[in-house]
């Protein structure tokens, strides 16, 4: 999960995306679709993210994500870029794949 959404305050263009940006919205959004778990790209942690039983949630630094991407064979600063230009990249990561936290 990247943190906000891509726009500033004064796009009012893309402004009506910002109930999307919350970290909340994001999260329950990944439960309901039925995510195991949920890696937050940033190093601060944040206590409104609600408890999930079987649902493991993890801050992760840019440099891990970029690590993590780049085992699964994937850009991540290009995919940052297509989810800035509201495209949709998705894709799998491999399921042997493995990331100790």
């Amino acid at each position: 999960m990247e943190p906000g959404i891509p726009y500033t305050k004064n796009d009012s263009v893309k402004a009506h995306w910002k109930p999307y940006a919350y970290r909340r919205y994001k999260f329950n959004n990944a439960v309901e679709k039925g995510a195991r778990g949920l890696w937050h790209i940033r190093t601060i942690a944040n206590p409104n993210t609600s408890f999930t039983e079987n649902f493991i949630y993890a801050h992760i630094c840019e440099k891990g994500a970029v690590q993590i991407f780049s085992d699964a064979g994937k850009d991540h600063n290009e995919v940052k870029k297509q989810l800035a230009g509201f495209q949709s990249p998705s894709f799998a990561f491999n399921k042997q794949q493995t990331v100790a936290i």
